[in-house]
């Protein structure tokens, strides 16, 4: 008897060790999950605060966004690193540091692809398309902007379609097909004022304003730029505010008010200065340069390209020392230097016909009619699914009621055949 007390007591303390052992591994697994969901958050957190300094602090942007990343991969979370990845990138862009821009958007392409993160993998499409243009290939360009496109179109994201639409916008304003720019911007700026995004709305403004530049509306153009500014002005926004003075002094340089014109550069170039924009640094520059050069001022004119000219090299940036080229040409033609005038232009035209050759406008709108073909296609399918859908609950209603019917029948039967043998 006493054995049998023993055993049993044996048997219970086994039993209570077990449900302990048990009750600490889930108590274990679930500190674990709790502590890495909490991790992930602070992740999540500091992605969010750090991508708000990529434009004004690239440099300080980059550090932190590293730190992140190393932190990202000892967790072994894989969004949070390719987040990580895309804050580099970005900030990369804002330093002008273009492949090493592409190749951290490539890591986080990778990431979200192997992830299908539909929303992570139209960013990554999108920003490639701005690494593309920048570079000038637009062929390549536009084909990641109408990858970006359809993605968010499916996902229903109107606030990211709204971004891709307006730099499908910018690229046919470079390519100076200015109608079909003023639609996508037109598009681009309906759907922000819908979500009520009044710094999307303000950037809409600022690229509507650009292409009546171009079209040389310049009092249109002015008026774009200052609700820019306005709005600018509101959300405390110095880099838009930057822009939208330096617009404003191009507008002014075309209506050859010069001194109104040089105001608006000033501004700009302090705001861009103090916000360590260098390229937008280098084209400001080259703006008061040719203001100057409009005034006949041509020792000011030359001192100013010169510090754009070294700008851009430094920077690798095409465009930059496409139009400083140009600038350098009509500056010693002037001049009657016409040994460097020539020297300059032909350095201009090469650097043109190289932008040119990459981006045949026949390829280009063959790469859009192929997106909108797609697209056409697509809807057909989804149209043709639906159809057979309506066929199919069409054909189970008609089964449904023909069951009714045949039931009622049945029991209208049976009730005929109960009365009769009453």
């Amino acid at each position: 008897m006493f054995l049998i007390r023993k055993y049993n007591i044996f048997k219970f303390i086994k039993s209570f060790l077990l449900i302990l052992l048990i009750l600490s591994m889930k108590l274990s697994f679930a500190v674990n999950i709790e502590t890495k969901t909490q991790q992930e958050q602070i992740l999540k957190d500091r992605i969010a605060s750090t991508r708000n300094i990529c434009k004004k602090e690239p440099k300080k942007a980059i550090e932190i966004a590293k730190e992140i990343l190393q932190s990202a991969e000892d967790e072994k979370l894989p969004l949070q690193i390719a987040a990580s990845n895309e804050l580099i990138a970005i900030s990369y862009y804002f330093l002008a540091k273009y492949e090493i821009s592409e190749e951290y958007f490539e890591k986080a392409l990778k990431i979200y692809l192997q992830k299908n993160h539909n929303e992570g993998i139209a960013k990554a499409y999108n920003s490639l398309g701005n690494i593309y243009k920048i570079q000038y290939d637009y062929e390549q360009a536009l084909l990641y902007y109408l990858k970006a496109l359809t993605l968010k179109r499916e996902i229903g994201n109107n606030e990211q379609i709204a971004i891709t639409l307006n730099n499908i916008g910018l690229l046919y304003d470079n390519l100076q097909e200015y109608d079909k720019a003023l639609e996508y911007h037109y598009l681009s700026l309906d759907l922000k004022e819908e979500l009520g995004d009044k710094k999307g709305t303000a950037f809409s403004m600022n690229n509507l304003g650009l292409v009546y530049l171009h079209k040389e509306m310049y009092n249109k153009a002015i008026g774009f730029f200052e609700a820019k500014l306005s709005v600018s002005k509101e959300n405390n926004d110095e880099y838009e505010i930057s822009k939208a003075f330096n617009n404003l002094g191009n507008a002014y340089k075309y209506l050859e008010e010069y001194q109104k014109s040089l105001d608006y550069f000033f501004k700009s170039l302090e705001l861009k200065k103090s916000l360590s924009m260098e390229i937008e640094v280098a084209n400001t520059l080259r703006n008061i340069a040719l203001v100057y050069f409009k005034k006949n001022d041509l020792n000011k004119a030359e001192e100013y390209l010169a510090n754009s000219f070294d700008r851009a090299v430094k920077l690798s940036n095409k465009d930059l020392m496409k139009g400083c080229y140009f600038s350098y040409y009509e500056l010693f033609q002037k001049r009657k230097e016409y040994e460097k005038a020539l020297e300059f232009h032909v350095k201009y035209v090469k650097i043109k016909e190289e932008t040119i050759k990459n981006n045949s406008p026949q390829r280009l709108q063959e790469i859009y009619l192929k997106y909108e073909n797609e697209k056409i296609d697509k809807e057909k399918v989804e149209f043709s699914k639906s159809v057979e859908i309506r066929k199919i609950r069409n054909m189970f209603l008609y089964i449904v009621v023909a069951f009714v019917v045949l039931f009622l029948g049945f029991v209208v039967l049976l009730i005929l055949l109960i009365r009769k043998n009453k």
